[in-house]
């Protein structure tokens, strides 16, 4: 059960990733070409699943996945979670 949940957190981590990438990507395009709506909408449209992976995160770990977010909490959580060298391959 515990590997899964690390799996789930992996894989949310790489998708926020993949989101993040292509977020600013197009926010790149779009320094060019800021008549673009379909940029803009596409932007829209990953900023809203960037915002609805991110709180899946946070709420299967328990941890901010930023350190802006860290400041919500009552302390500070951002070194609570294991650092990259930490988690386990696989």
């Amino acid at each position: 059960m515990i590997r899964n949940m690390n799996q789930n957190m992996n894989d949310l981590k790489k998708e926020l990733c993949s989101v993040s990438f292509a977020m600013f990507d197009i926010m790149l395009f779009l320094d060019t070409h800021p008549d673009s709506k379909e940029a803009l909408q596409e932007y829209c449209l990953l900023s809203e699943r960037a915002r609805t992976v991110k709180k899946a995160y946070e709420e299967a770990s328990g941890m901010p996945i930023t350190a802006d977010d860290a400041c919500i909490h009552d302390e500070w959580k951002w070194v609570n979670e294991p650092w990259p060298w930490q988690m386990s391959k696989g």
